[in-house]
């Protein structure tokens, strides 16, 4: 206080000015710590995995959608993000894929859609389509492999709803095959045959003395073996299902994949179905990330390891991408 007393007034007041400065910059250095401290942690929680709330697919001629306000295009499928907003314009149809079950339904614009986020699985578990894209990249596959000296059929696989279904495995380099379906409850049909071929192969193309086609809730044993060999041998059991038809699956990209879903998430499923349609998407549409998603659980399903690396490969490009 004496101190004080003695400073003149000019001196005071520098006094005074510094001791205001000191201040301020404290309460601006605590200010900025909250400000960067809460930033942080919006930035960290903004940018850690988004599980996607639909995928959607064009249902006829499509100009593009909003998400959040902003135009997305719609030139194949688009994942769209937990608590985003969906606007589909007028004239535009699109079908939703929800990640529950697989769930689907088409809507025509003008209308607006809000999807909820769909509920995640347990630790250590991984969901197709609900799962962020994260977790698929990096989830180990712990099922079956591709066995050497094993051929894998691939279609038909489990159930078909086709009775003129189309047969595929997958081959080796430069090897033909030989292929037998035969009927185990009525040991005396003879069997289908072709020799020296490669798929994929439709039923009516094997040589027979029965109906060129399958019968309708029956159980078929397809064989598949290296041409002149008994060595290299791989079958598969299928059931044509009850509600079968002589139908095709369909050309357009878009009903391909929505055939697809139908096949994968239908009970039981029909992954040889599922599988085959996805064969058949031109390479834009295959790499887009619904479809990946798709590939990824048929491939576990058929015992595809190699294929779920490349599916997990592309699913991490197409991340890099945005």
């Amino acid at each position: 206080m004496d101190e004080l007393l003695r400073l003149t007034p000019d001196e005071r007041r520098k006094r005074r000015i510094l001791r205001f400065a000191a201040a301020g910059f404290v309460v601006a250095a605590i200010l900025a710590g909250a400000v960067i401290s809460i930033g942080l942690r919006a930035w960290k929680k903004k940018a850690g995995p988004v599980p996607p709330a639909a995928y959607l697919v064009p249902a006829g001629d499509v100009s593009g959608v909003r998400v959040n306000g902003k135009i997305a295009p719609l030139a194949t499928t688009l994942a769209v993000p937990a608590g985003a907003a969906i606007s589909v314009p007028a004239g535009n149809s699109v079908t939703i894929v929800y990640p529950k079950n697989g769930f689907t339904r088409t809507v025509k614009g003008p209308e607006s859609i809000r999807p909820e986020t769909p509920a995640q699985p347990g630790a250590n578990e991984v969901d197709f389509l609900a799962s962020p894209r994260e977790a698929l990249i990096g989830a180990p596959y712990s099922g079956p492999r591709e066995g050497t000296g094993r051929v894998l059929v691939t279609s038909p696989f489990g159930v078909t709803r086709f009775v003129n279904p189309t047969i595929t495995w997958a081959p080796r380099p430069g090897v033909r095959y030989d292929v037998a379906v035969v009927d185990p409850d009525d040991r005396s049909a003879p069997p289908r045959i072709a020799v020296n071929m490669l798929p994929p192969l439709r039923i009516d193309q094997l040589e027979t003395t029965q109906e060129r086609v399958l019968l309708a809730d029956r159980i078929y044993n397809v064989i598949v073996r290296e041409a002149g060999s008994d060595t290299q041998i791989g079958g598969m059991q299928f059931l044509v299902s009850p509600d079968a038809t002589d139908a095709s699956l369909p050309l357009a990209p878009a009903e391909l994949v929505m055939e697809a879903v139908n096949a994968l998430w239908s009970k039981p499923a029909r992954i040889g179905d599922g599988w085959l349609a996805l064969s058949r998407l031109p390479p834009d549409w295959a790499e887009s990330e619904l479809v990946l998603r798709l590939r990824m659980r048929a491939a576990a399903e058929l015992g595809l390891f190699d294929e779920i690396e490349k599916v997990q490969y592309h699913l991490r490009a197409l991340g890099q991408q945005r």
